[in-house]
């Protein structure tokens, strides 16, 4: 039978002076016969925005990487207060932010107070100090001196505690934050601070007559994103300037672990200067590009489409088309645990290695969220979390969201789930337009690997005549770590009697994470080898499953 499956997994250039010619168009002219690998306007909420210092914005989707997402950060909804957009606060949030060397600090912290007036700063475990939060109805800026001892050069991990909360839409809510600004040493009172919005970040210019879509932003300011670069790989962008001005733009790479280099500089004119800049000599590396505005222009410079791009790959045609559909999420496996991804991981999956080399591997794909419910969510509507709301551990999907099970029912598909998380059930709003849906969490079944294979298998055979839709979530390398001792003995095949026992290593990472318990090499091992054999073990029984298809 055709058939068609799919699986899901839970960032020296020499060419600087490259120079593409002129051409009237929406965007630079040897974008069109190049693919797209890392669009930046597509990611503009990605970047990292220095305007005198860090600045993170509250109260739209920018926010979330300094955050971690939702999940146990202590975060809740977005919301706006005419011109200031911000984020609710519990009585605990956490945030974290990059900061290149250990210096003294000053955070500005934007709060309206909403159920405590009381804030107490640490930074990087340390108390740094308390604040009065003044009023109860506008945002006010504090600043908290943050000594260098207490700074990292890498990522640091800010938690904002208060006193109390009171309820708002049926949430604990202590504080709305508007923004925080990581500032070195003391700020300047003398500075012109008008940091880009991410809501205006990306804007429609027009110069010479030509209108694009551009990342738009006045100096100083500098963007930066964290990405990998392809083979081959070109930045190609298209450069301008609104208005009159002396502003120069440049363009810098810093692999990890390297020195920061000048790859590109031009002051912008009023017309688009069309840009490819090549990136072979970082190829394969994690790289941070930088896009810096600097000078005394007051007008915008705008970059347009700027983008990461590469060679079009060959693409062979499918010779027939496909009549049945499997979708497979594998739950909490990280992709760098996979050779089709990282080919020097050590675990073995022959499986899924036979899988991805005669499929295509989207090297780019992201989970919508960090935690099960919203991200599940998002894969079986094709709906954003803000859209869906199924973003609480409470909250379900609305019946008005439409999961691609009932498009596949409404065009006479049978459809079956075998789901092994029980966030994904029918509590939550997730048994719509299944014929046959099944929670092993839920109804008290085994949700090893093995169980929820031969249930979907069950399933397909009964319906082999049939056109079919199935969606499969097994959720083996998601703890308890436990796997049968072949697999285990595939990584760790020594002797071991310390505290990292297979039932007990949710709570044991659970106390990891708190700074209660630390972990020596042997017990790091043994830990190690037990997701990995996860990992295995479910490799196993995929490829039994694909043999049974």
């Amino acid at each position: 039978m055709a058939l068609t499956l799919s699986l899901a997994l839970s960032a020296c250039g020499g060419d600087a002076s490259a120079e593409i010619e002129n051409e009237p168009g929406d965007r630079p002219a040897q974008a069109a016969s190049l693919a797209t690998q890392s669009d930046l306007l597509e990611m503009s909420h990605l970047a990292d925005i220095d305007h005198h210092g860090l600045f993170i914005d509250f109260g739209g989707p920018a926010r979330a990487k300094y955050t971690v997402g939702n999940w146990g950060s202590g975060w809740g909804a977005d919301g706006a207060d005419g011109d200031v957009s911000f984020t609710y606060a519990g009585d605990t949030a956490r945030v974290y932010f990059p900061v290149d060397a250990s210096t003294e600090l000053t955070l500005r912290l934007s709060v309206r107070p909403v159920g405590s007036h009381r804030m107490q700063v640490y930074m990087n475990g340390e108390s740094i100090r308390g604040v009065v939060l003044e009023g109860d109805d506008q945002f006010r800026d504090y600043d908290v001196r943050i000594p260098a001892e207490h700074v990292r050069a890498g990522e640091n991990y800010l938690l904002l505690r208060f006193g109390g909360t009171t309820v708002v839409d049926g949430a604990n809510v202590a504080a709305a934050v508007g923004s925080i600004r990581v500032i070195e040493g003391a700020p300047d009172p003398n500075e012109d601070f008008a940091p880009p919005q991410w809501d205006t970040l990306v804007s429609a210019v027009e110069l010479g007559g030509v209108e694009r879509r551009a990342l738009a932003f006045r100096a100083p300011t500098t963007l930066s994103w964290y990405l990998e670069v392809p083979a081959g790989g070109r930045l190609v962008f298209g450069l301008g300037a609104e208005g009159e001005g002396a502003s120069m733009a440049r363009v810098f790479v810093t692999p990890e672990g390297g020195e920061r280099n000048e790859i590109f500089h031009a002051r912008p004119g009023n017309a688009w200067n069309d840009q490819a800049l090549s990136l072979n000599g970082y190829a394969g590396q994690v790289i941070r590009l930088e896009l810096e505005v600097s000078g005394e222009g007051a007008g915008r410079v705008a970059w347009s489409t700027p983008s990461v791009m590469v060679e079009p790959p060959d693409v062979q045609e499918r010779p027939e088309a496909a009549r049945n559909v499997i979708v497979l999420l594998i739950d909490t496996l990280s992709a760098q645990r996979l050779r089709a991804y990282d080919p020097t991981s050590r675990v073995q999956t022959p499986n899924l290695d036979r899988f991805a080399q005669s499929g295509v591997v989207f090297e780019q794909a992201q989970s919508a969220e960090n935690w099960t419910k919203p991200s599940c969510a998002s894969v079986l509507t094709g709906l954003s979390p803000a859209t869906h709301g199924a973003k609480t551990s409470e909250a379900r999907l609305p019946d008005s969201a439409e999961l691609v099970s009932e498009a596949f029912h409404d065009a006479g598909f049978a459809t079956g789930s075998f789901i092994a998380n029980g966030y994904v059930s029918d509590r939550f709003g997730f048994d719509q337009g299944w014929d046959s849906y099944n929670n092993f969490i839920r109804d008290g079944r085994s949700t090893e690997a093995e169980d929820v294979f031969a249930a979907a298998g069950d399933f397909i055979e009964q319906h082999s005549d049939d056109r079919f839709f199935v969606y499969v979530q097994t959720i083996d390398p998601h703890v308890p770590y436990d796997p049968p001792g072949s697999f285990l003995g595939m990584y760790d095949s020594e002797s071991y009697s310390g505290r990292v026992q297979p039932r007990l290593t949710a709570d044991l990472l659970e106390q990891a994470k708190r700074g209660r318990i630390t972990f020596d090499q042997r017990d790091q091992t043994r830990l190690e080898a037990l997701h990995d054999g996860e990992i295995s073990y479910h490799d196993h029984h995929f490829g039994e499953f694909l043999a049974r298809l």
